[in-house]
């Protein structure tokens, strides 16, 4: 609504006019620098007292143009004065005949201020209450441009917008969403409580996320609804999304990079450098093991206990296909190698241990079930695996 100091208003029968139009909005008369009367007026006709709901908190009757304050600086600080004594009260701001902010002072500093368009748009709110520290400001075609909300050790989120109204920067850091809710009386502009809000955010081109509390579901949520539609860059540092995420940004059809605390990455990377550490890993175990159990595996053979060495021998081939399981959906070509081996290994040393101690039964039975699992169990450790995901 507009916000329009009183001499600027024609008056004809009863009527207030601006620019001769019947008035709607706020008008603001001033005297003598002080503002005496806030009214809100409809087509021509007051409506009601005008009351800021920002400051309805506060019962401050000294208000007026920010012009009759005077500012220094004293005992380190800035000091606003009124009349030589330190300023309690709202200012109000004024270009030409429009009011374009609203100021409260609380012995002699600026707590909280209110700035409009000239259009009476709201531009932007900021204040300090209760030790949270709040700024919002608006595009003036009424969109969100930046919020910001801090609590010292609890909290610290900011969020920004593009004009189009698509996200372009996100960051939360401590525990905003078990904390926020005891403020809600306090911040007055719509806010979000819990991370459901983000499945109506859209993002724009370029996205810069940061802190340890976005996480998979945030993400999942930007995600769903085509909110990343458009995505083509996105930057994250330090976050808790985890990169299981990473071929789902790839299906998007402009999608070009992710940049993962200043490295430039893409999910095949992530999926090779997984390959690699995972199959260092899985060699790794299979030597361990076999240096440690075929030299027994042969002692007990050589003591004629083949119902002691089979069982080593399963152990053995078990680590092979254990190894297998761990790499089989990052490097399948090893997975196959390594249930290759471990069959070749373990079938080889059955049947020496059929030929030297002369068994049959139970060594073939062994042999038999080692055989038939070898392929099951690779898959079967894989799809436990999938959930165990790695922060990026």
């Amino acid at each position: 609504m507009l916000r329009v100091s009183l001499e600027y208003l024609s008056k004809e029968n009863e009527n207030c006019y601006y620019k001769g139009n019947l008035y709607t909005g706020l008008v603001i008369d001033v005297d003598a620098g002080r503002v005496v009367s806030l009214d809100l007026f409809e087509e021509g006709q007051r409506s009601t007292e005008y009351t800021n709901e920002y400051w309805e908190v506060y019962d401050y009757k000294l208000r007026v143009e920010d012009s009759q304050l005077s500012f220094e600086y004293n005992d380190n600080q800035n000091i606003t004065s009124y009349n030589n004594e330190a300023f309690t009260g709202i200012a109000f701001k004024f270009e030409n005949e429009f009011c374009t902010a609203e100021s409260l002072y609380i012995d002699g500093q600026l707590s909280s201020e209110l700035t409009f368009y000239k259009n009476g748009q709201i531009a932007d709110i900021s204040f300090n209450r209760d030790g949270i520290d709040f700024d919002c400001s608006w595009y003036q075609n009424g969109s969100m441009h930046k919020m910001e909300i801090f609590k010292l050790d609890l909290f610290d989120i900011s969020l920004e917008f593009t004009e189009e109204n698509n996200l372009t920067n996100l960051k939360i850091e401590g525990d905003y969403f078990n904390n926020i809710e005891q403020f809600k009386d306090i911040i007055k502009e719509p806010f979000f409580y819990d991370k459901s809000f983000f499945k109506d955010v859209d993002v724009t081109e370029d996205i810069t996320i940061t802190g340890k509390h976005v996480d998979d579901i945030i993400f999942e949520n930007l995600f769903s609804n085509q909110g990343m539609h458009k995505l083509k860059k996105i930057l994250l540092f330090d976050t808790s999304i985890t990169d299981k995420h990473l071929p789902k940004l790839e299906s998007l059809d402009h999608f070009e990079a992710v940049i993962i605390n200043g490295i430039r990455i893409n999910s095949k990377m992530v999926e090779e450098n997984n390959a690699s550490l995972r199959t260092i890993g899985a060699l790794i175990l299979c030597l361990l093991t076999s240096f440690y159990l075929i030299p027994r595996i042969f002692g007990e053979v050589s003591s004629y206990d083949r119902d002691h060495a089979g069982a080593l021998t399963i152990v053995l081939f078990s680590a092979f296909v254990i190894s297998s399981g761990i790499i089989y959906n990052v490097n399948k070509m090893a997975s196959i190698i390594f249930t290759v081996i471990g069959i070749l290994i373990s079938d080889s040393i059955f049947i020496y241990i059929l030929v030297c101690t002369r068994g049959s039964g139970d060594v073939l039975n062994m042999m038999v079930v080692v055989n038939a699992v070898s392929l099951v169990i690779p898959i079967a450790i894989h799809k436990l695996m999938e959930t165990k995901d790695s922060r990026i």
